[in-house]
């Protein structure tokens, strides 16, 4: 009874020039949907994919790697609540244009979302 709700994204930057380091933060909101029973701790588990990187050049770039990402929550989830769970990837100085992700609640049967994440500033 775990689902996905809603995922956002957020860019940050960490650090001051020249040496900033530009990061996207996913996140990602599960919901415990039963109303009898919480998880247990470590039960749940969100896996996030890369699946396509875009720069502003339309052309799908694949020397750009991102590897996929996994969190556990560690605490247990309430019936009838949910949880914001989050995670990052460290952005090149060349900013993508867009990218695509999977994103799966305990995989490899749980629920599954494809966002997109659109990044090009305005020139």
């Amino acid at each position: 009874e775990i689902r996905l709700r809603e995922i956002r994204f957020q860019t940050r930057e960490i650090g001051s020039p020249p040496s900033q380091l530009r990061m996207l933060e996913i996140q990602i909101e599960v919901i415990n949907r039963s109303r009898t029973s919480a998880a247990p701790p470590n039960s749940i588990k969100v896996l996030v994919t890369p699946k396509e990187v875009k720069f502003s050049e339309g052309t799908p770039v694949t020397e750009f790697a991102l590897n996929p990402e996994e969190v556990t929550l560690s605490f247990p989830l309430p019936r009838s609540t949910g949880r914001v769970l989050i995670i990052g990837f460290s952005l090149l100085e060349t900013k993508p244009e867009s990218i695509t992700f999977e994103v799966q609640v305990n995989p490899p049967d749980g629920e599954k979302k494809t966002v997109k994440w659109e990044g090009i500033e305005p020139r």
